[in-house]
């Protein structure tokens, strides 16, 4: 998007050139537009330093390493190889899927780790005041023997009862008892956490589809109609520059704000994989209606 906007404005200044040339129009709109280039170079600069940054990070993630060329001192906003090929697939059309809040929160009671964990933890600290009370119980020891001895035979029994006069393990219980408190205090504390952020990325998810549906083809292609209505008047000397260049404004902010809110959508479903712990169904269908 950069480098078209950067090439858009070189077209519109080839074209102030010319009706300055014909004596169409002042010299002033050709000065406007040549001080303007210097945002667009920047643009394009920090664009291409932020692609390099995402693929570093990208082959980080993938467990890649080595490197690679950097800008050349003379032209430092030439583009520039990264550190490995990297040549993105598909386009940014986005496929809708049809979600359903309590489904997602009944998914996500099934398998977020974390509250499996905690329910793992209730259970154990439930053992452990089981084990407890069982320390309490006597365990009567009952031996026999035989001896013989010459002539003399001796039959014994002997039995063996613990007192517990001096631990009877109520402490023991009390802490079995205390732990298995906390743990379900956990285990409550964590589901909420999980609806919590099921409902909050559900949220997010819904403002996001509903931004989408806003910037649609239809709307890309009214606001590349509008420049093309813009430059075409201009050319006729209908319009003046200012509405060439606000048609062109319109029609940059219309780009970004469509790329921003399909990010913005892949993010959402991001999101909610992330509060649910498993993966979304595939994407296809019609979305649903958003409340």
């Amino acid at each position: 998007m950069a480098r078209e906007d950067l090439a858009l404005l070189d077209d519109m200044e080839r074209l102030i050139r010319l009706k300055v040339h014909v004596g169409d129009v002042a010299e002033w709109d050709l000065i406007k537009i040549q001080a303007g280039r210097v945002q667009y170079q920047q643009d394009l600069l920090n664009a291409q330093v932020a692609y390099r940054r995402a693929v570093r990070d990208l082959v980080s993630l993938l467990g890649v390493s080595g490197p690679g060329p950097t800008p050349t001192a003379s032209d430092p906003s030439s583009p520039v190889e990264t550190w490995t090929d990297i040549e993105p697939v598909g386009d940014l059309h986005a496929e809708f899927v049809t979600l359903s809040l309590e489904d997602l929160r009944q998914t996500a009671l099934e398998n977020r780790p974390d509250l499996q964990a905690a329910r793992y933890a209730v259970e154990s600290a439930r053992h452990s005041v089981n084990l407890a009370w069982a320390l309490r119980h006597r365990d009567i020891d009952v031996g026999v023997e035989y001896q013989r001895i010459g002539s003399d035979n001796t039959v014994g029994l002997v039995v063996s009862v613990p007192l517990f006069v001096f631990n009877d393990y109520r402490e023991a219980i009390r802490q079995a008892q205390a732990q298995l408190a906390q743990a379900e205090a956990q285990l409550t504390s964590v589901q909420a956490q999980v609806l919590a952020d099921v409902d909050k990325a559900y949220e997010v998810y819904a403002s996001a589809l509903q931004t989408l549906r806003i910037y649609t083809a239809e709307t890309m292609d009214r606001a590349q109609a509008s420049l093309h209505i813009a430059t075409v008047a201009y050319k006729e000397g209908e319009a003046s520059l200012l509405e060439l260049l606000d048609a062109q404004r319109t029609y940059n902010q219309t780009r970004r704000a469509y790329n921003q809110a399909q990010f913005d959508y892949r993010m959402s479903l991001f999101q909610l994989e992330w509060a649910v712990g498993r993966p979304l169904p595939s994407p296809g269908g019609t979305p649903q209606a958003v409340p």
